[in-house]
């Protein structure tokens, strides 16, 4: 019997080993090494491997090559460093490749745009040359004088604006300046009216107040009778102190919307006496529809045909 659990405990400790031995890992290094163990633990940084000592060393993922999963001869191992360190060129090489065409396509759009970049500056230039040629024409040989419509609309707001057939524009900004007057005109009347009310009101007070000794005196020191008339004089005063301000404000708000027209409509009748002056010289500054078609550059020993179509409204 006791040979018997001899070799039962001889034949587990052999079984043991051979599952030890059987469970070993290969994981192959960039570096060139090679490390035997078994995994017994990995996540996403790396993974942990129990040496044939018991020792355990964790190895972290950007130092591996390979995993296998069984022990390997070294002709194995040489075979599969050499396919994986294949894989990794080509993946590397790829990697790189499309880096590449990343960059020459970032290139390419950004000589494109700096190329619109280019054009757009050039044409802005060109438009800002030709608009002060076309500026300093209009001084030397054109009729029309911005003093010709911005003194009209600093007499009448608006005229300036019929002048240059901008009918549209002169007759909101007359209407607007006349509303506002003719609604002062008419307040002022009512300012008038309330202010010689006030002034009315303030004389009965001094006059109708009673004195307070006097009064109570007269009364048997009826305070109450006395409340009520003091509260009587001093309210009719007081709302026909507020009804003369409320009315002036009022009869001032319509004079400042009056100025304000008047001034905004001053200023627009200089900037637009700018353009109405050099309508004389451009073929479509007339209002209504326009068809413009040109030749223009659009890049280096490149042209393009170009039809414009738009609608001139004045204002």
């Amino acid at each position: 019997m006791k040979q018997f659990l001899s070799n039962l405990a001889i034949l587990i400790l052999f079984l043991f080993l051979t599952i030890e031995i059987s469970a070993a890992n290969s994981i192959i290094l960039k570096s060139g090494k090679t490390i035997k163990g078994t995994v017994i633990n990995q996540n996403e940084k790396g993974l942990t491997v129990k040496l044939a000592d018991g020792s355990t060393q964790t190895i972290e993922k950007y130092k591996i090559l390979k995993v296998v999963y069984k022990d390997v001869s070294e002709e194995e191992e040489k075979k599969i460093r050499i396919a994986e360190e294949k894989k990794l060129s080509e993946k590397l090489n790829k990697e790189e490749e499309a880096r590449r065409k990343k960059e020459e396509e970032e290139a390419k759009k950004q000589a494109k745009i700096d190329e619109k970049n280019l054009l757009e500056s050039e044409k802005d230039k060109l438009a800002k040359k030709s608009k002060e040629e076309l500026r300093e024409k209009a001084r030397r040989e054109g009729t029309r004088k911005v003093t010709d419509v911005l003194w009209r609309s600093a007499v009448l707001p608006g005229w300036g604006f019929f002048h240059a057939d901008r009918k549209v524009t002169g007759a909101v900004y007359s209407g607007l300046f006349t509303s506002s007057l003719l609604y002062a005109l008419a307040i002022r009347s009512k300012v008038n009216s309330a202010k010689s009310e006030y002034e009315d009101a303030s004389l009965y007070y001094q006059v109708a107040r009673p004195d307070p000794i006097n009064f109570l005196t007269a009364n048997g020191f009826n305070f109450g009778s006395y409340y009520l008339v003091d509260t009587y004089t001093t309210d009719y005063v007081k709302g026909k102190r507020n009804e003369f301000k409320g009315l002036s404000n009022r009869y001032n708000g319509a004079l400042g919307l009056a100025l304000i027209v008047y001034i905004t409509q001053l200023t627009h009748t200089y900037f637009m006496g700018q353009d109405w002056v050099e309508e004389e010289f451009l073929s479509n500054g007339k209002a209504g529809l326009n068809i413009d078609s040109k030749w223009e550059s659009a890049g280096i020993n490149s042209w393009e045909f170009r039809s414009d179509m738009g609608y001139t409204w004045k204002f």
